[in-house]
């Protein structure tokens, strides 16, 4: 069968490794599977034989990846989509360029998992802990990227941020980007919209930068939303006197909150995980030259048009640090 010699020729290509294929292997004599990870995704690239032709489909090998795939295949049913069809042949390179074209097209349309914006207005000195956090993730580096919005600060921000990054990563992983404002807002909302449109990320998560996150935070948060198709998670915090809300939390661990029985209007702080396409698509911003308050707005907006909403409460994603100058609205442009 020429099933078999495909799969002996596609398994000693060299063209293969840079596909991060985990499995190749034969079923039951009839289909070629081709297992690859992608994006924290495992799906498989099935190959068959049918009247003198080889098909392939791609099929999701999980959960989390079949809801990404209907981004990128329309036709998706039951999470199985025929890619193409060719000429029974040995030859592996139409397979592999099959392949190759596949990855890159949906690399190209979420070539992260998350993103995280993090306005900035000149407190540097307030910075450190959440640039280290940033880069103790659990989260493989190139599944993340950090937007720093700087608000036109007076000062150096960008030199800070990447002398910063410089010490704490020497070998360059994070992938990170500085957003400097023509000009300055009076606020944390702005800069956050200009982040949220920069964003190449599947998830928008919001961190200020005199906060910091857990390890885990970025991994678990985003493995949680996409498993409950989630439009927003909410997510534990800890720390600080600012009042941020404990209610929805009580609860531990909630895959499909509702609003009255979980309390959501009870946390109304932007510091949880969005998914992208759901915000930009319903045009969900927060409100430009509102100082105070402006993350209530901008959460009253996108509860409202939610149609999924996920609490992960059993412990701390977040930290919230307290400082004397965090009472005034400008420092809040942190």
């Amino acid at each position: 069968m020429k099933l078999f010699e495909l799969e002996k020729n596609i398994t000693e290509a060299s063209a293969l490794k840079p596909l991060n294929v985990k499995k190749i292997f034969v079923y039951k004599e009839m289909t070629l599977a081709i297992e690859v990870e992608q994006q924290g995704c495992l799906f498989a690239f099935d190959v068959t034989e049918f009247e003198e032709s080889f098909q392939v489909h791609l099929t999701s090998r999980n959960y989390h990846s079949s809801k990404k795939l209907q981004k990128f295949f329309s036709n998706v049913v039951k999470n199985r989509v025929l890619l193409e069809t060719f000429a029974c042949t040995a030859d592996h390179s139409i397979l592999l360029s099959l392949m190759d074209r596949t990855l890159k097209s949906m690399k190209t349309h979420y070539p992260y998992r998350v993103s995280v914006v993090v306005p900035v207005y000149n407190r540097t000195g307030l910075m450190y802990k959440c640039i280290e956090s940033l880069l103790a993730q659990t989260m493989a580096k190139e599944d993340f990227e950090i937007l720093f919005v700087d608000d036109h600060s007076s000062i150096d921000v960008k030199g800070y941020i990447n002398k910063t990054v410089g010490a704490l990563d020497p070998g360059g992983t994070l992938n990170y980007r500085v957003l400097r404002r023509p000009m300055n807002s009076g606020g944390a909302g702005t800069p956050r919209n200009d982040g949220l449109i920069a964003a190449k990320g599947e998830f928008t998560f919001f961190l200020d930068s005199d906060d910091f996150v857990y390890p885990y935070c970025l991994d678990e948060a985003v493995i949680f939303g996409s498993i409950n198709t989630s439009d927003i998670t909410y997510l534990k915090l800890s720390g600080s006197e600012r009042n941020y809300g404990t209610r929805p939390f009580k609860n531990g661990n909630v895959a499909h909150a509702k609003l009255r029985e979980d309390h959501l209007l009870r946390s109304m702080h932007c510091f949880k995980l969005f998914r992208t396409s759901f915000l930009i698509d319903n045009r969900i911003f927060f409100p430009p030259g509102i100082k105070i308050g402006e993350d209530r707005l901008f959460m009253l907006h996108a509860i409202s048009l939610a149609k999924g909403v996920s609490i992960l409460g059993t412990k701390p994603y977040i930290h919230m640090t307290s400082h004397a100058a965090s009472n005034s609205p400008r420092a809040r442009n942190a």
